[in-house]
Order: structure tokens, then sequence, then C-alpha cells
């Protein structure tokens, strides 16, 4: 069962470096104890800093340069380019350089050491190494099998974190420990996680699942207090390979005098077979959040995100971070359409888009309407409750005339992911930029 489990996370591997075809999340919840990307995108996806020899044990990945080896591996993925705005200044992404490195080493069977560390140049328009820094990720990894039941043991860097199908936590970048026994394919997995969206908070999340099922407990702590949600989350079984229907709701409890407060979301994938070297992908996904249903409940509370990477271009502007600042005043009915495809015009040479057009709505239960500034914003422009209608896209030409995987990319584009003084370790208010049409150019290496 070990050897059929590895066999199918290097296949998901092996096409992680291009245009993915769907992925059942419930494999990646069992090979990679939680989900890091999402799994029904053409989006790229970085390693994961855990089952790292698996991962260079894939056929995409044989001219890495310390692939299949037995007792220390390690991969570089390197980028650098640039961006120019029509009419904006340009991005705070621009002129850069990054380089992710991702090493384990097997000390012993059962023991493994995973490093990653991300070395970065925001911008050289900061000045010479002025805008540098790294970002250091380590994660002891424990595991073995006792009695048929296999243990994972992983800390403290647990990379991205989706939780259910995205409804409260997705892709978002988490340090702290994970405890996952499974038997049979039923799993019981702990795991806490620190420094989440709001000052000094943790977050504490028991999970029993099974195939396509989640049931989860979570306690998110902070200085103002502990509420407690419920989750349930899956996907309707027999659908086929090719689209997916997957739902998620949650409660979270009565805490503090104020009463349960929910929140659901329902989400379609349909991702075809590649035709006369087409892939495409269409989403959709509608979201509720009940005002009062965020951490602060119904005291606004500020929240962040980080670190702000460049890769985080690769996740979609939807994500439940967006809901957390305007939940303390407003119901929110979110709508998402997405859009990917992926043309492979000649050998070495392939045409890559994806538009996502996200329209929420807003609603107080008080009349007259509370207003509230927009996230990130000094209040000079719209206010909640007025609905936001919001279209991402990154569209161009991705060429690979290199012996191997490595490739460069002009793109046109309207999103950028935001720094703070250029330091890309601080929390951001928001997630995204949303610029006037940009024009982006990249250069990728990977070793």
């Amino acid at each position: 069962m070990l050897r059929v489990g590895l066999i199918l996370l290097c296949t998901v591997f092996s096409l992680a470096a291009q245009a993915a075809p769907p992925v059942d999340p419930s494999l990646l919840e069992e090979r990679l104890i939680v989900v890091p990307w999402d799994p029904w995108s053409l989006q790229d996806h970085r390693l994961a800093n855990r089952f790292l020899f698996e991962q260079l044990a894939a056929p995409a990945q044989q001219s890495r340069l310390f692939a299949n080896s037995e007792t220390l591996v390690a991969a570089v993925d390197a980028q650098t380019g640039t961006s120019l705005g029509w009419r904006d200044p340009p991005n705070p992404w621009h002129g850069y350089v990054v380089g992710d490195l991702f090493a384990a080493a097997r000390l012993w069977e059962g023991i493994e050491l995973n490093v990653n560390l991300l070395a970065y140049n925001a911008t050289s328009s900061a000045g010479v190494r002025r805008a540098t820094g790294i970002l250091p990720g380590v994660a002891a990894h424990l595991y073995g099998e006792a009695g048929g039941v296999r243990l994972d043991f992983i800390a403290s860097d647990l990379g991205a974190v989706t939780l259910g199908r995205g409804l409260m936590f997705e892709q978002l970048e988490m340090e702290g420990a994970l405890v996952k026994a499974e038997w049979n394919g039923v799993w019981l997995r702990g795991l806490i996680g620190g420094q989440v969206h709001v000052a000094q908070d943790d977050l504490f999340v028991i999970s029993l699942g099974m195939t396509g099922l989640s049931l989860d407990w979570m306690a998110w702590n902070q200085q103002t207090g502990m509420p407690h949600y419920l989750s349930l989350s899956g996907d309707l079984p027999g659908l086929g390979p090719h689209f997916r229907l997957a739902g998620q709701g949650a409660v979270r409890l009565p805490f503090q005098g104020q009463s349960a407060r929910g929140a659901a979301m329902v989400r379609a994938d349909w991702m075809p077979p590649t035709i006369r070297d087409w892939t495409l992908h269409l989403g959709y996904q509608a979201r509720f959040y009940q005002q009062g249903v965020g951490p602060g409940g119904e005291t606004v509370t500020p929240v962040s995100t980080g670190p702000g990477l460049i890769a985080r271009e690769d996740t979609w502007l939807t994500n439940a971070f967006n809901a957390w600042w305007p939940s303390a005043y407003y119901d929110q009915w979110w709508q998402t359409a997405m859009f990917e495809a992926h043309w492979q015009v000649l050998d070495g040479w392939a045409l890559r888009g994806e538009v996502e057009a996200a329209l929420t709505m807003y609603d107080d239960p008080q009349s007259p309407a509370r207003r509230l500034p927009r996230v990130g914003s000094d209040g000079s422009g719209p206010l909640y409750p007025d609905p936001d209608l919001r279209v991402m896209y990154r569209a161009g030409i991705e060429a690979t005339p290199f012996d191997g995987p490595h490739r460069l990319r002009l793109w046109m584009m309207n999103k950028a992911t935001p720094t703070v003084t250029q330091s890309v370790a601080f929390p951001t208010q928001t997630r995204f930029v949303r610029r006037g049409p940009t024009i982006a150019f990249e250069v990728e290496i990977f070793l």
C-alpha cells in the first residue's frame, strides 16, 4: 500500500511543473498530509517542503541535479523578471530575483529533515541588496507504521495549508506542528498553526476524514478569546475524473454572548481531456459568510497575511482571507467564475491564460447600513457595503527552448503581490493589488 501511495505521489508531481489534469484532493491529503495547492487548476505549483525524495523521483523532475539520490536531495527553482505598467507605477515585484532552495536528508528510516530557504530581492529599484532577505523553513518529518496504522509527524514548516475545500483557510503559509494517523483509509489529524491572520493568534484543528470527506473542529485563539468552529467538507462522488462538485459548511459556535454563525461554499470544476494540444479549466464557486462569523465576531478586527511571495500570483484572488475584515458588519455572498487555457502551439512554444471574475455582495443586518473602508484603503475610495466586482487576468507566451523545463514568459496581467517597504517578510492587509494592464517578463531555471 505504501509503495502504491508513493507511485501515485510521483505521478501527481510529474505534472506539477506544467498544466495539470484533475487531481483528487483526497489523494493529496493522503500523501501530502494537507493540500499545498489547488489541485483543480492549471496554475504552477511550488514544491512542498516534505516528501522531497518522492517529488524529485517523478519523470518530469529527472533533470534536477540531485534527482534519485537516496540519502540527500536538493532542488532550486530560480526566477527573475520585471514588469512595466502602461499607466501605473511598477509592480511591487519588479527587477526581482528569487532563489527557492529545497533540501532533504533521510537521516534514518522514518526520520527526514527538510529545509526550504527562499532568498529574494523584491526590486532592484531599492538598491543593491537593500530589498533582499531569506525566508527559512525547517520541517522535521517522522513517519512509520505500527499495527497497520500509518503515523506522520511534521514540525515546524507546514508550507501552504488548505483545510477542507478552502472555506475558512486556503493556501495559507503556516508554521506549527502536525500529526496524522491513518488506518484503512480513515485518518485522524491534529494541526497547530501560529500567527495565522491576527496578531499573536494560533489555530488548533482536529480533523477526522476518509476518502472525499473531512470533519474539522477548529479553535482560533486570539488575544480577545478563542472562538470554536465545526466544519464538514467533501466532494460529490461518481462524477468521473474530469468534473468535480465540492462543498463545505462551517459553524462558529456561540461565543461571548454571540449566537452561532455560519458559512458555506460550493465549487464546481470541469477539466476535459487535452484535445489537439488544448488544456482547459472552467470553474465556478459560490460562498456565503454570515455577519459575525469571522475571528473577531461582531468586532472589526484588522487581519493580515504573509509572506507576500510573487508565487502568490499562482493562486486565485478569491480566498477566505478576504472575508474576515468585513464579516464584523455584513453578510457576504461571493460569486466567482474561473477560466484557464493552455495551448501547446509548437514544440517549445505555448500560449497560456487565466481570467477570474469575482463579484461580492454585502448586506448589513442593521439599518441604516454601516459604512466601512475597503481593506487597505484610506477611506477615500468605495466603501462597504457597496458591491465589489473584480476581474483579474494573466495571459501570454511561454517558451521552453532549453534542454529541460527551464522557461521564459511574457505576460499581460493586472494582478500583483503587494509588499511592505519591499520586505516580503512583513504581512500585508491584502493578497493582491489590482493594477492597470501590465507587461511582465519572467525567466525560470529549475536545478
